[in-house]
C-alpha cells in the first residue's frame, strides 16, 4: 500500500537519486581520456545536483529543520562544533585555501544532503522500501552497463591508459570501489526481493563484483569480503546459510566472469588481486601504504590540534610519489581536522555506524542492505579513504538514509 501513497515528486527524486552515477560517468565517456574532463571526474557535478535538489526539496516541504531538531542533543551540538571546526581548518589550510574551502563546502552539502533525503523519504508518502530498492538496483544496473560499454569499446593497442581508465575516475581503483558499494547492497537485495526484481539485485551484485576482480583492485574486495562476513554474523540465524550460500556462489561466477576481458597490464586481474605470479617492488605488497602512514603519523604529530584542512595532504606530506590522501580512514580525518576535530569526525561516524548496526539486526530487509553498504566502506577505510571524492561519499551517504528509514521494521520480504 506504500507504494500507492508515493507522490509524483518522490518517485521523481528517487529517479535523479538512482540515476545520478550513471549520468555522472555518461559525461566523462571519452576514450581520449581528456584530462579537461578531471574536474568533472572528481567533483561529480551531476552527483551535487542531486545533492542540492534534494536540500531544496527539503526546505520547500519544511522537512528538513524539524529532522536535525530531532537528532539527540549530544549529536545537535557534536555536529554544530564539527562544522564549526571545518570552517577553521578550512580558513586557516595549509596550502590552498580556496580549494579547502570548496572542499568543506561539499562535505556540508553531503551531510545537509542526507539529512533531507531521510526527511523527504520518512514522511508521509515516501516511498516503500521495495520502491527504493528496485529504483536504486535499476540506476546502478545503467551505471555498470555504461561502464560494461566503455571497457568493451577500447582501443586495445596505443595510447589508452588503462590505470587512469577515466570513466568517473582517475584511477580504476576508485572505479572498483564504487562497485564494492553497489554489489554488496545488491547481495543484500537478494535475501529480502523476490521474481524479477531479485534478477536484478543479481546482476548488480555480479557485474559489479566482476569488475572488481577484472581490476585486481585488492582494497575493494577486502572491503566487499568485510562486508559479506559482517552479514553473516548479523542477520537472523534462518538467513546466516542463504547468505553464505548466495555470497560463496557470487565469487565463484565473477571470478568466471572476470576473465571474459583480459587488460595487457600486470596490475590487472584476478590473479593480481591474489598475488598470483606477482613480482612486488620496494613498496611490497602494501604499494607503499606503511610509507605512507608512517610518514602521516609524522606530519600530525606536527600540527596536532586542528590539523591542515581538507584536500591538502597532497600539496602538504613530502612522499616520493604525491598522494592525494593517506589511505586510511582515521589518518585521513586526524590529519585534516587534527584530533579535535578529527576525534569528533570518528564519534560521530562510529556513532551512525552503531545505529546502522542497531536497525539492521534480525531478518533482511533494506535497512540490511544499506548495513552492508556501510560495513564494506568502514573495511575499506582500513587501507584506503572512501571519504574523499563526491561518488562515494554519496553512496554512503544513501546507504545510512535507507538503513535508517525502512518502513517496514524489518520486513520478512519486500515482495
Amino acid at each position: 500500500m506504500g507504494e500507492l501513497r508515493t507522490s509524483f515528486v518522490d518517485r521523481c527524486i528517487l529517479l535523479a537519486v538512482a540515476l545520478a552515477p550513471a549520468l555522472f560517468i555518461a559525461l566523462t565517456f571519452d576514450h581520449q581520456q581528456p584530462r579537461a574532463l578531471n574536474d568533472l571526474r572528481s567533483w561529480a557535478y551531476p552527483v551535487l545536483a542531486v545533492e542540492l535538489l534534494l536540500i531544496v526539496a527539503a526546505i520547500l516541504r519544511s522537512a528538513l529543520v524539524p529532522t536535525i531538531v530531532q537528532l539527540p542533543r549530544l549529536a545537535r551540538w557534536l555536529l554544530l562544533a564539527l562544522v564549526l571546526l571545518l570552517a577553521l581548518s578550512a580558513a586557516t589550510a595549509a596550502a590552498s585555501i580556496p580549494y579547502a574551502v570548496a572542499r568543506t563546502a561539499v562535505l556540508c552539502i553531503h551531510l545537509l544532503a542526507g539529512l533531507s533525503l531521510y526527511a523527504l523519504w520518512n514522511g508521509p508518502g515516501g516511498p516503500s522500501d521495495r520502491t527504493v530498492l528496485t529504483g536504486l538496483l535499476s540506476g546502478w544496473l545503467c551505471f555498470l552497463l555504461i561502464a560494461l560499454a566503455f571497457i568493451a569499446l577500447a582501443p586495445e593497442a596505443g595510447s589508452f591508459d588503462w590505470a587512469f581508465f577515466g570513466l568517473g575516475v582517475q584511477n580504476i581503483r576508485s572505479f572498483a570501489s564504487y562497485c564494492m558499494m553497489m554489489s554488496v547492497l545488491a547481495l543484500g537485495a537478494l535475501l529480502c526481493l523476490t521474481g524479477w526484481r531479485r534478477a536484478l539485485a543479481a546482476a548488480v551484485a555480479l557485474i559489479a563484483l566482476a569488475l572488481i576482480f577484472w581490476s585486481g583492485s585488492r582494497g575493494p574486495a577486502l572491503g566487499w569480503v568485510a562486508a559479506w562476513v559482517a552479514g553473516i554474523l548479523l542477520v537472523a540465524r534462518p538467513y546466516k546459510m542463504k547468505l553464505l550460500g548466495q555470497g560463496s556462489a557470487l565469487l565463484v561466477a565473477a571470478a568466471a566472469l572476470s576473465f571474459v576481458h583480459q587488460v595487457p597490464r600486470f596490475n590487472f586481474g584476478l590473479l593480481r588481486l591474489l598475488g598470483i605470479g606477482m613480482e612486488y617492488g620496494p613498496n611490497g605488497v602494501t604499494s607503499g601504504r606503511t610509507q605512507i602512514w608512517a610518514t602521516t603519523i609524522d606530519y600530525i604529530a606536527r600540527s596536532p590540534l586542528f590539523g591542515y584542512g581538507v584536500g591538502q595532504f597532497r600539496p602538504v606530506v613530502d612522499l616520493p610519489t604525491r598522494q592525494p590522501f593517506p589511505h586510511n580512514t582515521v589518518l585521513q580525518f586526524l590529519f585534516n581536522w587534527g584530533w579535535v576535530g578529527g576525534t569528533i569526525a570518528l564519534i560521530l561516524l562510529g556513532w551512525l555506524g552503531l545505529a546502522v548496526t542497531r536497525r539492521a539486526r534480525g531478518a533482511p530487509g533494506l535497512a540490511f542492505c544499506g548495513f552492508l553498504l556501510v560495513a564494506s566502506c568502514f573495511a575499506f577505510g582500513v587501507v584506503d579513504e572512501p571519504f574523499f571524492d563526491v561518488m562515494p561519499i554519496y553512496l554512503f551517504m544513501l546507504a545510512c538514509v535507507i538503513a535508517l528509514r525502512g518502513k517496514e521494521n524489518p520486513p520478512p520480504t519486500l515482495n
